[in-house]
C-alpha cells in the first residue's frame, strides 16, 4: 500500500493514470518515495504522450530550437 502522506495525492493519481496502478506503485516503492524522481517520471510520460498525439508539432519545435542553437554558435565563431 502506498503512503499518500509522503507524496501528493494528485501526483499519485497522475502517475496511476499514465502507468497503471501496479506499475505506479512499484515505481514509487522502487524510488523510495523520492518526489523529484516521481515528478520527473510524470513529466516525461506526459511529454511522451503528447509527442505521440501531435508528432509534427513537436518535430517543428525541435527543428526551430536546433536552428536557433546552430545560428547562435555560428554567430559566436563568425564575428570578426
Amino acid at each position: 500500500m502506498i503512503d499518500l502522506d509522503k507524496i501528493p495525492k494528485d501526483d499519485y493519481l497522475q502517475l496511476v493514470e499514465l502507468m497503471g496502478k501496479e506499475d505506479a506503485e512499484a515505481f514509487i516503492e522502487k524510488k523510495q518515495y523520492n518526489y523529484y524522481d516521481i515528478s520527473l517520471k510524470i513529466l516525461f510520460l506526459r511529454l511522451k504522450k503528447n509527442i505521440k498525439k501531435k508528432p509534427r508539432l513537436f518535430l517543428l519545435i525541435f527543428l526551430i530550437i536546433l536552428a536557433l542553437v546552430i545560428l547562435y554558435y555560428l554567430d559566436l565563431f563568425l564575428i570578426i
